[in-house]
């Protein structure tokens, strides 16, 4: 459409002067009328296009090799390229806004983004190719973030994105009555399609999920409770997805082992065997700990801290199998003050 490109970045490097050299080249920035000025030696030079990321242009162009001599020259470029665009949507038809939308060569080797979109987007692709297109809404929406191929094209082209579904109200509790509120739930639909959202003060999280089969994730806000079994749903028609956990609770005091004295403000992570469901703490001021796990199963704890910039972790105990509600302390053979 001949609009300029401004804030892209062009870098010129000589193949002759690059022999056993390291220089990356020599940069120059386009002005917001897409023109640039730079001072180079009379030589040959490979130039490459970096527009500016998320622009809705490639990340990358190799563009073709130039001869500059005195006392000037001109190197002008028009990018060339196939447009895809549309028009981006949510549940009933609304315009969506603070969409983030990509296309990717299927080797991943080029990319183009365009970055909080609103309403619609449009992206130049190079004829030919075959692309993978992504949509991200805004974090925590509950709408889905969907990816699906793109054949080579010819010409422009209009693709427009919805970001909808069927709405699926997910309900998490701890022990079949109390509401978890502030937890992170999300749907994986195997790269075709995913969604999270946070639960309200009922427990409640709404997800838009297009037809298919997803995995159902949930993470809760205190830190303290194990994150949920997955949960495996045909999605179908719009409903409701109920996530328990019949929790078995465990405490106790986190104490050195040569005095008993209570230990504070220390970091305790508890892990299930297969390390696919932790949860972590800080013990209080009294050295006092508290899991919420799954009953029946065996977990591990241990104590994480970071000495001279080192990460340390220290098992403390391992494969205990939670088989109702209990009280215990831990140990550790930190020197006495």
């Amino acid at each position: 459409d001949g609009a300029p490109l401004a804030q892209a970045t062009l870098v010129f490097q000589s193949p002759d002067s690059l022999a056993g050299s390291s220089s990356l080249g020599t940069y120059a920035t386009t002005d917001p009328s897409g023109r640039y000025q730079i001072d180079l030696p009379a030589a040959r030079y490979r130039v490459r296009l970096y527009p500016r990321h998320g622009s809705g242009y490639p990340d990358e162009l190799r563009l073709p090799e130039i001869t500059i001599g005195p006392p000037t020259s001109v190197f002008d470029y028009r990018l060339q390229g196939v447009r895809v665009s549309g028009q981006i949507t949510g549940p009933g038809g609304s315009p969506l806004t603070h969409v983030d939308v990509s296309a990717y060569t299927l080797d991943f080797s080029t990319g183009v983004s365009v970055y909080e979109a609103a309403a619609s987007y449009s992206l130049l692709l190079q004829p030919g190719t075959a692309y993978r297109l992504e949509a991200y809404p805004a974090y925590d929406s509950g709408l889905p973030r969907i990816a699906f191929d793109v054949p080579p094209l010819a010409a422009d082209t209009t693709i427009d994105l919805n970001l909808s579904g069927y709405a699926v109200d997910v309900k998490l509790t701890l022990s079949g009555t109390t509401p978890l509120s502030g937890a992170y739930v999300e749907a994986d639909g195997s790269g075709y399609a995913s969604a999270s959202r946070r639960t309200d003060v009922n427990g409640l999280a709404r997800l838009y999920l297009p037809a298919g089969w997803y995995a159902f994730r949930a993470r809760p806000n205190e830190g303290y409770i194990v994150e949920f079994d997955d949960l495996a749903l045909n999605i179908q028609a719009d409903g409701t997805a109920v996530m328990d956990l019949p929790g078995v609770e465990w405490t106790g005091t986190l104490r050195r082992r040569s005095d008993g004295a209570p230990l504070p403000d220390e970091q305790l992570r508890l892990a299930s065997v297969s390390q696919r469901q932790t949860a972590s703490m800080t013990t209080d001021v009294n050295g006092a700990f508290r899991f919420i796990v799954y009953p029946g199963r065996p977990y591990s704890i241990g104590r994480y801290r970071i000495q001279a910039d080192v990460f340390e972790f220290q098992l403390l105990s391992e494969g205990t199998v939670s088989a109702a509600d209990s009280t215990f302390d831990l140990y550790v053979d930190d020197p006495a003050p």
